[in-house]
């Protein structure tokens, strides 16, 4: 038996083309999921009523905010006005602080001081926690002698 090449259809003939990624395309793809997912958990801590996990959670942004790969992608994200808008609307005094050192690090880049001087009530704020009295990082010593002798 003969194959007629004129009886073979040529849609059967040409690949299916699948939605093959890259592995670049796959390393920025997990990069993404784990950096919001960063972002998700520190979210959750800050919005969370526990005094604590809000602490921990400023603490942790605070901290990743050092890393300059990690502010560019929250610039990039377009994280800096929530994280302005979670922040902003806490009294905690450490809370505050923390605050007051993530501003003085966003201020340090031209785009993100940009984005943050376009907040709502941003000027206000700086003035009012440098017009702040009391001091956050000062401890009462007479309450820790008292809880040494108990």
């Amino acid at each position: 038996m003969e194959i007629d090449d004129n009886d073979v259809n040529e849609d059967n003939l040409t690949p299916k083309k699948y939605a093959l990624k890259s592995s670049h395309e796959l390393r920025e793809t997990g990069d993404y999921t784990r950096f919001t997912d960063e972002m998700d958990d520190i979210f959750d801590g800050l919005e969370s009523r526990s005094i604590t996990i809000r602490i921990n959670s400023v603490k942790d942004l605070s901290l990743k905010l050092l890393d300059g790969d990690f502010l560019l992608k929250v610039r990039a994200h377009n994280y800096i006005s929530k994280i302005y808008t979670i922040l902003n609307g806490n009294q905690d005094l450490l809370i505050r602080c923390y605050f007051s050192f993530i501003i003085c690090m966003l201020m340090e880049d031209k785009h993100s001081s940009e984005s943050l001087i376009q907040e709502h009530g941003f000027i206000e704020f700086v003035v009012n926690l440098l017009n702040t009295s009391t001091d956050p990082l000062n401890i009462d010593t007479d309450s820790l002698e008292k809880n040494d002798k108990i």
